[in-house]
């Protein structure tokens, strides 16, 4: 399998934090067992010898090919998106993934919405539904949005995997943080960490890469770990998914060290995927 490293990890991190960076960031993951960045451009990318892949949040059907384009003539080997904003309506969403396909037949370039809170593809019900329209679509899984905005540990969690099985065949990258029913990005123990979600997560990523195997693709996992307070524009932006403890001076700081997090999940996909190439 390969593992992607997502750039927006590195956000916010702590000066302590042995993550690489700098002049020897790509060489410092390439060290770390990553083969591939979700990266804003390909500059400095296949030098290292990594695969580049694009991200795009994209608010109108219209702007989709323009994305393909740019980042197809930039070597990227894939763009995930995300989508709208949750409030469209089903044509729309049918205008959505209708240039999401053109474009890619178009350019000839792998177009991937993601499964996102706040975006076209929060609700499982109209994903799902999606899929039975058009279903050449391919995805990048997040399975921490619909674990957290469905509750998804609630009933029968064996069944919900089951019903999800159409997305589960058309997951090409597995992006990667485990949360609970009411918290999105949760810090673990270690790799043999025991609570429930966990067990599901590692479920529906064993799922993931037993359909990639079937289906003769190279699994791809990406963690993504962001920080309890993102920069962007000028702004700082709560967003509030890194958990974050009080200090003795009253002040905030991260529980965790994403860094170290991320390849702990990635040691974990890694079980997974050894897992699935049992079952495949």
């Amino acid at each position: 399998m390969r593992f992607d490293f997502c750039l927006s990890t590195l956000q916010g991190l702590s000066p302590d934090s042995a993550a690489p960076s700098g002049d020897g960031l790509y060489a410092g993951l390439k060290a770390a067992g990553f083969g591939g960045v979700q990266a804003p451009s390909m500059a400095g990318l296949r030098e290292a010898g990594l695969v580049g892949t694009g991200l795009a949040l994209l608010a109108r059907p219209e702007d989709i090919d323009a994305i393909a384009a740019a980042h197809a003539d930039a070597g990227f080997a894939c763009t995930t998106l995300i989508l709208g904003n949750g409030l469209e309506g089903d044509d729309e969403a049918a205008r959505f993934c209708e240039a999401v396909l053109e474009a890619s037949l178009r350019h000839r370039y792998r177009l991937l919405p993601e499964t996102h809170r706040a975006s076209m593809t929060q609700d499982i019900r109209r994903t799902l539904d999606m899929i039975s329209r058009f279903p050449e679509l391919r995805f990048t899984g997040d399975f921490s949005h619909w674990y957290t905005g469905h509750e998804l540990a609630m009933g029968d969690f064996e069944a919900k995997l089951d019903a999800l099985q159409p997305l589960i065949d058309r997951v090409e990258i597995v992006e990667g943080r485990i949360g609970s029913t009411n918290r999105a990005q949760l810090t673990l123990d270690g790799p043999d960490d025991a609570r429930h979600f966990v067990a599901h997560h590692r479920a529906f990523w064993t799922r993931c890469f037993a359909a990639a195997l079937a289906a003769g693709r190279e699994p791809v996992f990406a963690p993504q770990l962001l920080p309890a307070v993102i920069h962007a524009g000028g702004m700082a932006w709560p967003i509030g998914y890194a958990p974050e403890r009080r200090a003795g001076d009253g002040s905030w700081h991260e529980e965790a060290d994403r860094w170290e997090q991320s390849l702990l999940l990635c040691r974990i996909a890694g079980q997974c995927c050894t897992e699935a190439a049992g079952t495949a």
